[in-house]
């Protein structure tokens, strides 16, 4: 017995099956890392053992977990949960009575339709990374303009549909915004005047593998440019024709 425990990190190892139920019995430990160990079974099952535990970070990417996770979340009362790079299902859960949620990441794993709007509830949540999923609908609801908290925005490859892509306009509402990564989603048209302007706070902007027309747009206040941005992708927008000496000129 390890009563005392507060810190597991088992990452990269092969310990195979599943969480055991006799772990909900460590009852000071608060981060627990199971990424790429082998673990398998249902997700729910999974995190059924640990929901008496005051985990403030859950991380169990890279593995093989499978089915949805628990809506309503009967999991612990994360800070930070990665389930990244499993075979999850369904449709992300709203996470309400989670309010102190600040990141969650569900990348390249099944799960569909929209980001729930419950999540708008979460006061502190400053990263979602949704990428390589098949979300659908609505995927942001327009109450997300109300996270004044959120910094990291990932959809890249997760919105098969065409007609479930919220249109560029949307993120300049989320002017809180640091990174934002919509690479490969089908894009097809200008950037919005008003990016330059509205996303002021922005560090890391990624629109590769999109079919994005035009060149860069001034700012609504010509000059402003993006004042914060270190990371700029554009690769593989066969339509974009951004006269480069231009393109610089307006980020500067």
């Amino acid at each position: 017995k390890l009563p005392n425990l507060e810190l597991l990190d088992l990452s990269g190892n092969d310990i195979s099956g599943s969480i055991p139920s006799s772990w909900s019995g460590i009852v000071d430990m608060f981060s627990l890392n199971l990424a790429d160990t082998g673990l398998t079974g249902s997700v729910g099952d999974n995190l059924a053992g640990l929901k008496t535990l005051q985990l403030v970070e859950l991380k169990l990417a890279g593995n093989q977990l499978t089915g949805a996770l628990p809506d309503p979340w009967s999991g612990p009362q994360v800070v930070n949960l990665d389930v990244s790079r499993n075979s999850i299902t369904g449709s992300a859960p709203g996470f309400l009575g989670n309010s102190y949620l600040r990141s969650i990441n569900f990348a390249h794993n099944q799960i569909s339709g929209p980001l729930p709007l419950e999540w708008t509830f979460l006061s502190y949540l400053e990263e979602v990374v949704a990428s390589g999923n098949v979300l659908s609908g609505t995927v942001i609801p327009q109450d997300f303009t109300k996270l004044t908290s959120l910094r990291t925005l990932d959809l890249s490859y997760g919105i098969p549909t065409a007609s479930s892509v919220p249109p560029l306009t949307f993120f300049t509402k989320l002017t809180t915004l640091e990174n934002l990564n919509l690479a490969g989603l089908g894009y097809d048209t200008e950037l919005d005047a008003n990016w330059q302007d509205a996303l002021l706070n922005l560090r890391s902007l990624n629109l590769s593998m999109n079919d994005i027309t035009g060149g860069w747009p001034y700012g609504a206040s010509s000059g402003t440019g993006f004042p914060s941005l270190e990371v700029l992708d554009l690769s593989g927008n066969p339509s974009f024709n951004p006269y480069i000496n231009d393109l610089v000129d307006r980020l500067v």
